[in-house]
């Protein structure tokens, strides 16, 4: 037989199925004459069932019939693998994706707790240390693999849950997420080498939006420009040339396209010494589909090289003036000689 208690319950659940929309703690209790102090501890023991939801709107708490979906009847849909444990952390439910992994049946895993089972995939979570909503990343190394260095990745999510007992419980959602992590750990393998190549050279390497917008820049930048590398990202690359350099490399870039998609050039930079000349190359990249993504540079200070380059054209202009004035030293004693023998 239900009590008071019970029936309050009840005309308030029939309340809300009929007001799709919801109700607040003032409407429900002026409809069924309650105390709203009254109601508003009954839809609270509602809420923790998952019976009812609660919207705020405003300054008002709006409340609304949860429709009931069997979890058992859906479990089986879902890709991620699922457990549905009680407060002893004994399994409950668990689903088809998540049997098929450890290869066992559901009688041998319903009623037994996770720290009992052998498959680490199971016995390895670690539910207790979630009060609240959380994340765990899992590296297992399963049983039935041959290679005993074969390490699979799983995320566990855990979700605490309350039973309509009020009994609380826990869904965990593990993700078999082995494929992602080796594609980034090679990702980020390729890239540290890719760095550690990048890092040691002594060109300055840098990589540009559309917009100039610095998004890369390695040590030398840095120590060229007498700044972090930091410092250099987000500043617009042309900033860094001097005087119509940045207008002239500027158009120059505007040029690639996905046909022709490399310039090279001079221009003079400011750099902490001051402003040098530099030869500097720029890629543009595109995507599949033409879209321009952004540009890929090197730049090479070619200081000395113009130096010996104008010391070489000096010294090639007073040999050449040494050799004219020989030669004409020559001709005018050529010319001379012959009148002193006649006289």
């Amino acid at each position: 037989m239900e009590n008071h208690g019970d029936q309050r319950i009840n005309r308030i659940r029939d309340l809300l199925k009929t007001q799709p929309r919801g109700l607040s703690i003032s409407e429900i209790a002026d409809r069924l004459g309650l105390q709203r102090h009254i109601v508003s501890k009954d839809l609270g023991y509602l809420h923790r069932l998952g019976q009812v939801e609660l919207q705020t709107i405003g300054t008002s708490k709006v409340y609304t019939y949860t429709t009931k979906i069997p979890i058992a009847g859906i479990l089986d849909y879902f890709s991620d693998m699922i457990l549905v444990l009680d407060e002893n952390l004994a399994i409950l439910e668990v689903n088809d994706p998540l049997l098929r992994i450890v290869k066992l049946g559901r009688d041998d895993l319903i009623g037994n707790r996770i720290d009992a089972h052998p498959w680490p995939l199971i016995s390895d979570l670690k539910p207790e240390a979630f009060e609240e909503e959380g994340v765990e990343e899992l590296n297992l190394c399963p049983p039935d693999e041959d290679d005993p260095k074969a390490i699979r990745h799983f995320r566990a999510r855990y979700v605490p849950i309350v039973f309509e007992d009020t009994s609380p419980g826990m869904i965990i959602f593990i993700k078999d997420v082995t494929e992602q992590t080796r594609f980034r750990d090679a990702f980020l393998l390729s890239e540290a080498h890719y760095k550690a190549i990048v890092e040691n050279q002594t060109e300055l390497i840098f990589r540009f939006l559309p917009d100039g917008s610095v998004t890369y820049s390695n040590w030398r930048c840095a120590k060229t420009f007498g700044t972090t590398e930091s410092g250099i990202r987000g500043k617009t690359i042309f900033s860094f040339f001097t005087g119509d350099d940045a207008r002239r490399f500027r158009d120059a870039v505007l040029t690639l396209t996905t046909g022709e998609p490399l310039i090279r050039t001079v221009s003079r930079l400011e750099t902490a010494e001051g402003s040098r000349p530099f030869s500097i190359t720029v890629q543009a990249i595109h995507n599949e589909a033409g879209r321009l993504l952004g540009y890929h540079g090197i730049a090479r200070d070619i200081t000395a090289e113009l130096e010996i380059e104008e010391e070489r054209k000096s010294h090639s202009a007073h040999m050449e003036f040494l050799c004219r004035k020989s030669h004409d030293f020559l001709i005018s004693t050529y010319c001379i000689s012959p009148m002193v023998s006649v006289s």
